[in-house]
């Protein structure tokens, strides 16, 4: 009878470990890590194979073989190597990689690496089912024009790239013809390859003729040469930041029995409306095109993806000074359209994106991008809150929203998985209750067209003709958002992103009442009214926060990045650059409670010295910190100042770039 009890408490406790197993499937990264020390058998569970697919192994130069053993149960299938060195610690961490995880490694990238030939070929030997190998910005391995080709390192790799269909060589400024087809002769089944900001010339100098000119440089005519033996299987192209003209565009676009599906050319400034024409003629299967920064495209350009390319499904179109509102109807064209990225167009008005809106346009887009559009209103965002089944909406500096957008937002919005509001200064409070913050004549107005509406059968989309004029603009608000009018950003349950700045008029009462649970990125920056009090409310009001950051807010201290450190176990990024009121006491802090911290900034904290910040590095190496020593005329330092340019800044907010 004992056996038989055995034999079921076992099945049963098989079952129940396929039901964690299972449930673990909705939970992503930070839920999974939570959950994970519940028991030991929760832990176990966390460790299966299926869900290891989704996370990203980040190991160092500091990183020790024995930390690789410790978790070498793990098994992670994606595997970045990031700034290795030819140290002996560097050797004994690739060799303990490859015994512990070599056959379960399917994603290996050696980002910004100086790694030799021989290290890499090892490497590469014992990961039998590599799928995807990034080599960016590995200039010391690209040096030699025999990459790969030693009869020792032949007979080691041989076969074993033959599965690869993703390679990335962005940022190599000594790729050339000849290194390029050293590594991609042995990749046979390329699908994507990614050259973005390598030097590639569109024609070989005059003075470089030869063997000369195939070991100096990369030219796009090789390029077209080597994806005409590979066109039945290429169907993502990543030329983006590189030199690339209309002929040299058009040679590859016109390549016979070429179907790309992904096409990038973000920052290519010589691409024109005569490029974009043959592209848009002869690939007319791209499901993803990027064509931000391209200076020179005009609506024309638009006007040929949507008579050419349906299938089109991501369209980036961010700082294209020369499209205006005629680009607009030709987006509505776009039908299988779920991404639009079309910031910082500032000949785009206002009036045309509305009539877009209004006309029941882009019923199918999950994902938009109208960061620095400056004649973005309210008007606009409310017919963009009947988008409901948006999930990403990004409005950075549309300085002219108010507090009717946020409420619009909040009230309909409920799929927003991640909001961007920063530089809206004229949204004075986001947590606002019932009429708190509009006057009363405004919401009494509201109410009276609203209930005159109903009594007259007249659509909600229809506004009343009786309002004056002064009070027009606000009873434009949808009757849908008026009464009730209790709709809180609490009512966006599923947003994991945010991006706001603090107003005077937030209190830390009404803050009190915010809670975000699904919260992992938070960006507070250049809020000049955040305090301790509204910080340390933040903190409470996410529990899952991941990323932080908070740089150029002026009254925030030690005591509120202290509380924030001490409650928030899963942060692993700070960033408190230009925050003068910090002190020496904040680095103690972050020693004492910040176990899981692995990035920090704290550029242009006057009051953080030097020392103190090395001293802070040794004692926590894992800890990356990014500094950098500013000096007045006579030599002397002034202090921590940020090393990230304006631009940069500018970018990051926009978290869906190709």
């Amino acid at each position: 009878m004992s056996k038989q009890l055995a034999v079921v408490y076992t099945t049963i406790k098989a079952q129940g470990f396929l039901v964690v197993c299972y449930i673990f499937t909705f939970l992503d990264a930070a839920e999974k890590k939570l959950v994970s020390q519940v028991c030991k058998a929760w832990y176990i569970a966390s460790l299966h194979p299926r869900l290891q697919d989704e996370m990203v192994f980040i190991l160092t130069n500091r990183t020790s073989s024995q930390t690789v053993k410790n978790i070498a149960n793990r098994c992670p299938p994606n595997l970045t190597f990031l700034g290795l060195d030819s140290s002996c610690n560097t050797k004994q961490l690739l060799s303990a990689v490859t015994y512990e995880w070599g056959n379960s490694i399917r994603q290996l990238s050696f980002k910004a690496s100086a790694i030799s030939e021989a290290d890499l070929a090892k490497v590469i030997s014992q990961c039998s089912n590599l799928q995807c190998l990034d080599l960016s910005s590995c200039d010391s391995l690209f040096l030699t024009s025999n990459l790969l080709n030693k009869p020792d390192v032949h007979n080691l790799i041989k076969d074993k790239l033959w599965n690869v269909g993703d390679v990335r060589l962005c940022n190599n400024k000594y790729l050339s013809n000849d290194t390029f087809d050293s590594l991609m002769s042995r990749v046979p089944n390329i699908r994507s390859l990614s050259i973005r900001g390598c030097h590639i010339q569109s024609t070989t100098a005059t003075y470089l003729t030869g063997h000369a000119a195939s070991t100096c440089v990369l030219t796009f005519h090789h390029l077209a040469e080597f994806l005409s033996e590979q066109v039945m299987t290429v169907k993502a192209l990543d030329f983006s930041e590189t030199g690339i003209e209309d002929k040299s565009l058009t040679l590859i676009a016109e390549l016979p029995n070429l179907h790309l599906e992904e096409l990038h050319l973000a920052s290519c400034r010589a691409i024109t409306d005569a490029g974009m024409d043959r592209v848009c003629r002869n690939q007319t299967q791209l499901t993803c095109l990027n064509l931000s920064g391209c200076v020179k495209i005009s609506d024309h350009s638009l006007r040929m993806i949507a008579e050419n390319l349906h299938n089109v499904k991501c369209l980036n179109v961010t700082e294209c000074p020369l499209l205006s509102d005629d680009c607009i109807y030709w987006t509505t064209v776009m039908k299988n359209l779920e991404e639009l990225q079309m910031g910082n167009c500032v000949r785009i008005s206002g009036y045309a994106w509305k009539s877009a809106l209004a006309n029941q346009a882009f019923t199918s887009v999950t994902a938009l991008h109208l960061g620095y559009c400056l004649h973005i209103n309210d008007e606009v965002v409310l017919e963009i809150a009947k988008l409901f089944q948006l999930k990403h909406l990004d409005l950075s500096f549309c300085s002219n929203i108010t507090n009717v957008s946020m409420h619009a937002i909040s009230a309909n919005l409920v799929k927003l998985e991640s909001l961007f509001l920063s530089g809206c200064l004229n949204i004075e409070n986001f947590v606002l209750n019932t009429s708190e913050g509009i006057s009363q004549p405004e919401f009494a107005c509201r109410k009276q067209v609203h209930r005159n509406d109903m009594q007259q059968g007249k659509s909600s989309l229809h506004y009343g003709s009786n309002i004056p004029p002064e009070q027009n603009q606000v009873c434009r608000f949808e009757r849908q958002y008026v009464e009730p009018f209790h709709y809180t950003i609490n009512n966006l349950g599923r947003l994991s992103t945010l991006s706001l700045n603090v107003s005077a008029t937030l209190s830390v009462a009404s803050l009190a009442e915010v809670i975000l649970p699904r919260i992992r990125y938070l960006d507070l920056s250049d809020s000049l009214n955040l305090t301790d009090a509204i910080l340390v409310q933040f903190s409470n009001s996410c529990p899952l926060l991941e990323d932080l950051r908070v740089s150029s807010c002026c009254k925030i201290t030690d005591e509120g990045v202290s509380y924030v450190l001490a409650h928030s176990a899963l942060l692993t990024r700070l960033d408190v650059s230009r925050c003068d009121g910090l002190t020496s006491a904040c680095l103690q802090t972050i020693c004492t409670w910040s176990r899981s911290l692995r990035y920090l900034d704290v550029s242009a904290c006057r009051r953080l010295h030097v020392e103190e910040v090395e001293s802070l590095v040794v004692k926590m190496p894992h800890l990356q910190i990014r500094q950098q020593l500013l000096r007045d005329k006579g030599g002397s330092q002034l202090g921590i100042v940020p090393i990230q340019l304006v631009t940069a800044k500018r970018r990051s907010i926009f978290g869906f770039n190709y």
